[in-house]
């Protein structure tokens, strides 16, 4: 909360539970709870430098010089 607890915040938190025939898929996930598995900062992800190549490609593009090289 911020200041006060109007306007930024719930208390609502539910649970939902996937109930039916299994899916095969790579994630097995069949219950998503609003308290555990959606609250908290995001995770930090992970920065990597770019390669010249990929540094030269933003520079053209955010100069506007892409458009003239033929």
């Amino acid at each position: 909360c911020r200041q006060s607890v109007e306007f930024d915040s719930f208390h609502w938190s539910p649970v939902v539970r996937f109930e039916g025939r299994p899916i095969k898929v790579a994630d097995e996930t069949t219950e998503w709870n609003a308290q555990t598995d959606f609250s908290g900062p995001a995770k930090p992800v992970e920065k990597r430098a770019l390669n010249p190549w990929e540094k030269y490609a933003q520079v053209l593009l955010l100069a506007n010089e892409l458009v003239f090289v033929d």
